[in-house]
This record gives structure tokens, C-alpha cells and sequence, in this order.
């Protein structure tokens, strides 16, 4: 790297940069201490078009960026998890990409900014923790108080899986699964009136096609959270209260690790109820009924298109643990029996589908007119209009399987384990603007966070 002269039309934003843009990355601090910091040139006129206007705000981040030679990649910053030197601070609304490397042959070490931009989605976040969440009449219905609280303060408890924000979580996601679990009228109306108590489960970070750990994650990482929802089961139990888990689908993941630590620790004054869980059903029950926990009446319920953890749509050893809670829960595994059965011509028929070529026979005397000229009009309309609607529906099913790694209570069905296929495509419509543009939805969405 050549080091030549400052840029007076940079410093204008606070940034000084000495090198030649032309050359690629430009040196920021030329501080003894810590690591060298360069920015690439033409992220440096970015910035600088990105701050015009506000001189508090450009000396903020230009702080940040200096303090990068200290802190970078450090508790307060979010880590691509699937690359171990990428990394991306936020600071105002803006959002910092840079990578720390080593000192090689063609390059010094340091840490490089490859990217400043605007935030894509909300990244102020809570940690792993307990918080209430009150029923409000009005068009958001729903409200999380983001100070966490020490101990469960209702009856109803939950723990969520797949989610964007624990605002999203919390007011948009959960509420739906909670009051479903509980489809009485009085049960409802009691939620409604004395809301619940989120224990919430932080998720990744997605920004610009990248997967990253948060600093929440890093400051409540898997084990650390394991072992605090832990303690607030021990703490209600002390407490003598009698408390309803709802959990959410990767959410039970988090309570089986949560068990495990307890080592069979009396928990009977918990009951629990699963939507959608992505833990391995046959391994968690054993550890629950090890605990004296008990299960709802119901046990669990997906969607008929969620398809995220097939295993415990499709296990029969999951019958057999359920019946082992006692003569109580008979009923609840004969209807999981049942709801296996369907799912198993579900999945063959998918798998038929998938493996069986269109220029089958079927289809072949269709496409040559013999099939249809032994059929009068009405038959043939009939026929046809059976067919359209069975490809339509086929198709709206491939739609929200689909979905299921799209992280928008919008388009994945995981996120309503208790709609009807019916009901959840009439969400998808009107969520999205209408039938054909709720699959441009999804190719959107999860070209934004996957891809």
C-alpha cells in the first residue's frame, strides 16, 4: 500500500484518509497502538455522501471507525457465522462491514472496511430473558415491555422459536400460538386480561444475503441461556406457581439443553404445550416426564404445511413417550397416531410427485386428447377443473413449504401452527396483495435473508 496525500474532500465528513483511493484501501488511524484501520476508496466517498449534512453524526461514526483498531470483532459487534474474520458494527443508522486479517505477503494486517451503509432491519434488540407482554385494545393489540423482569409474573409463559426481533416475537408471532394453545373462551379471555411472560430466545441476525451472531447472542450465547431458563423454571417452582408453557418451534431446543442441566430436578408445577418444536420430540419428552413435568391436553400442533422438523410429524416412537405420561394422555397419542398416518401419505405423495416424470401415461392421454374424447362437455369440464384445482393446490402447499425458511409471519406456516390450510392461504393473500404475488413475496424474502 501507498501512503501519498490526505483527501481534503473526505475530511470534509470527518474521515482522514491518507493514500489514493485508485489503489484500493486507503490507512484511517495511524496510531501506534492497536491494529492499522484502512477503508476501501470508494467505501470512503460512500460515507462521506452518507453523513453530508450532519457533522455530530459524521465525528460519531468516525469515532467508531478509529476505535476500530481496539475493539474490532469484539462483544459489541456482529460475527458472520460463517465466516470467522467478517464482521459488522452498527453505529447511528448506519452499518459497518470490515474483516480483521492477518499480515500476509501481499497485504499488512488489519482491519479493512469493505462496506458502510444504511441499517436493512431493525437491529436494536433485548437479550435472553423474561419479559411481560400485555394485551392493549387497539390496532397493535399486543405490547412487550423490553425491561426484563426476574421471575414469571403470570400464568402463561412462552418461549419463542423463529423470529426477527423479540418485538416481533413478542406482539406479532406469539400471541397467535399462546391464545391457541388455549382455545377456550375462558383461557383466551384470561390471557387476554392478564397477558404473558416471554422468555425470549435471541435469533441470528440476517443482513446482505449474511447470517451474523449478534452482540446479544455473544452476551447470552446458548448454554448461558440454557442455564438462566433453567433457573426460571427452579424459581417458579420455588414459588409454588402453577405455570402453561407455550413453545415455539426452535424454542424447545432451548428447553431441552435447559433439563438437561437440571438433572432431574422436580418441575411439576410446569405444564407445557409445543407448536411446532424442532427438538427431537423422543429424546425431549423423556427428560420432561424425568422433571414431573406435564403436557397440555393437546401436546403439539403444526401446520399442515410446516415441514421444518419432519421427524416429529413422522416418528412413531413420539406415540410411545406420549402414552408414557399415563392413562391421561391416551387420547392426545392416539390422535398424534392419527395425525402421523396423514402426514405419511402426505410425504409419499410429495415424494411420488417429486420422482414421477409429467410425460407419465396419465398425463400423455391427456396431452393427446384420447383420454378426453370419450367424455361428453360437462365431463370434460369437470375433469379439467379438477385438475386445475388440484395443481392449484399443490402448488400453494409447494408455496408455503417454501416458506418455511422465510422469516415473515406473512408467508411461513410455521409461524401458525393453528390455521387451516384455508385460513393460512387466505393470510398469505391478503398479507402479500393477492395470490400470484405472495410467491414473488417469498422468492423475495428469502433471496434477502438466505441467498
Amino acid at each position: 500500500m501507498t501512503v501519498l496525500r490526505q483527501h481534503p474532500t473526505l475530511q470534509q465528513s470527518g474521515l482522514n484518509c491518507m493514500g489514493d483511493s485508485h489503489s484500493g484501501y486507503m490507512l484511517i488511524s495511524t496510531s501506534e497502538c492497536g491494529r492499522k484501520v484502512y477503508i476501501r476508496g470508494d467505501v470512503a466517498k460512500d460515507f462521506a455522501g452518507l453523513v453530508t449534512g450532519s457533522a455530530f453524526k459524521g465525528q460519531r461514526v468516525v469515532s467508531r471507525l478509529i476505535q476500530l483498531r481496539a475493539n474490532a470483532g469484539g462483544m459489541q459487534s456482529f460475527s458472520n457465522l460463517n465466516s470467522a474474520f467478517e464482521h459488522m458494527d452498527i453505529v447511528e443508522n448506519l452499518q459497518i462491514g470490515y474483516k480483521i486479517l492477518q499480515t500476509s505477503r501481499n497485504q499488512p494486517g488489519g482491519v479493512y472496511i469493505t462496506s458502510i451503509g444504511f441499517v436493512e432491519q431493525n437491529a436494536e434488540e433485548v437479550g435472553s430473558g423474561l419479559y411481560k407482554v400485555d394485551y392493549i385494545k387497539g390496532p397493535n393489540k399486543w405490547r412487550l415491555d423490553t425491561e426484563a423482569k426476574p421471575s414469571i409474573t403470570t400464568k402463561n409463559a412462552a418461549i419463542n422459536g423463529l423470529c426477527k426481533t423479540a418485538k416481533v416475537a413478542a406482539q406479532d408471532i406469539m400471541p397467535e400460538i399462546v391464545t391457541g394453545a388455549n382455545q377456550n373462551d375462558r383461557g383466551k379471555q384470561f390471557i387476554l386480561d392478564d397477558g404473558y411472560t416471554l422468555y425470549y430466545n435471541p435469533r441470528s441476525f440476517y443482513s446482505r444475503k449474511k447470517v451474523w451472531k449478534t452482540p446479544q447472542q455473544k452476551q447470552n450465547c446458548f448454554e448461558f441461556a440454557a442455564n438462566q431458563l433453567g433457573n426460571v423454571l427452579l424459581n417458579a417452582q420455588y414459588r409454588q406457581q402453577k405455570i402453561q408453557w407455550t413453545v415455539h418451534g426452535d424454542g424447545s431446543r432451548l428447553l431441552k439443553r435447559a433439563l438437561m442441566r437440571l438433572q432431574g430436578q422436580n418441575l411439576d408445577g410446569h405444564t407445557v404445550f409445543f407448536a411446532a418444536p424442532t427438538e427431537w420430540m423422543a429424546g425431549l419428552l423423556p427428560l420432561m416426564r424425568k422433571c414431573g413435568m406435564k403436557l397440555h391436553d393437546e401436546v403439539m400442533a403444526f401446520n399442515a404445511d410446516d415441514w421444518r422438523a419432519p421427524g416429529n410429524r413422522l416418528d412413531p416412537r413420539i406415540i410411545t413417550e406420549i402414552q408414557s405420561f399415563g392413562p391421561a394422555y391416551r387420547q392426545a397419542a392416539q390422535k398424534y397416531k392419527q395425525a402421523m398416518q396423514s402426514d405419511m401419505i402426505t410425504a409419499f405423495g410429495w415424494g411420488t410427485l417429486a420422482s414421477t416424470p409429467l410425460t407419465g401415461s396419465f398425463i400423455d392421454s391427456l396431452m393427446d386428447g384420447q383420454f378426453l374424447d370419450t367424455m361428453g362437455p360437462r365431463e370434460t369440464a369437470g375433469v379439467l377443473g379438477g385438475i386445475s384445482l388440484a395443481v392449484a393446490r399443490r402448488g400453494r402447499s409447494l408455496r408455503n413449504m417454501t416458506a418455511n425458511r422465510a422469516n415473515d409471519p406473512a408467508l411461513n406456516p410455521h409461524m401458525h401452527p393453528f390455521k387451516s390450510a384455508s385460513s393460512f392461504n387466505a393470510h398469505v393473500a391478503q398479507g402479500n396483495g393477492g395470490e400470484f404475488k405472495s410467491f414473488l413475496a417469498i422468492c423475495k424474502s428469502l433471496g434477502k435473508e438466505y441467498a
